[in-house]
């Protein structure tokens, strides 16, 4: 066999849902709300799979708790997310190498011209763009990615489909 595979890689079945983090659903995670075993347990059955950015990770490690931020990076390496460019770049923000140069119309769109929402405005631009599902608690991010043709959800609703998936694999 050529290449970088596992013999299982040539039996996956299609992903039923993408998902990408805001930020603000950190704090979920380090206070157990958002359950590591649940998203590995249905990532394993290849109904899931979880996306990130460099803006993510960038604010993970900004973080100055350093339990938190431990709790968080080991989060990050049990979930194995996908790791994505953003759909656009912003000057003091992004990482050209993980960024791509895109016409900024969603991105402004998101963005209002406030200067607090660029992080905000390339994790929905990106998730827009790629078809992703953005779970974020931000009410504000959700109403306008679902404007701009997105799709979003609340982590409660994030977790009940994680349930609904559940009940659907015992089922089987």
């Amino acid at each position: 066999m050529l290449g970088n595979h596992s013999t299982n890689d040539f039996e996956k079945k299609e992903v039923t849902e993408k998902y990408i983090f805001d930020t603000n659903i950190f704090d979920d995670i380090v206070n157990e709300k958002l359950k590591i075993s649940d998203i590995v347990k249905y990532k394993n059955y290849k109904k899931v799979e979880i996306y990130v950015t460099h803006i993510q990770i960038d604010e993970i490690n900004k973080c100055g708790d350093v339990d938190k931020r431990a709790r968080l990076n080991i989060f990050m390496v049990k979930i194995r997310p996908i790791l994505i460019s953003t759909s656009s770049c912003a000057f003091d923000v992004s990482r050209f190498d993980e960024s791509r140069f895109g016409d900024g119309i969603i991105f402004n769109k998101i963005k209002k011209g406030n200067i607090n929402y660029v992080e905000d405005a390339l994790i929905g631009e990106t998730a827009i763009k790629e078809g992703i599902i953005l779970v974020t608690n931000d009410k504000r991010l959700m109403n306008i990615v679902k404007e701009l043709g997105g799709n979003a959800l609340s982590l409660n609703e994030f977790i009940g489909r994680l349930n609904k998936i559940g009940d659907g694999l015992k089922a089987q």
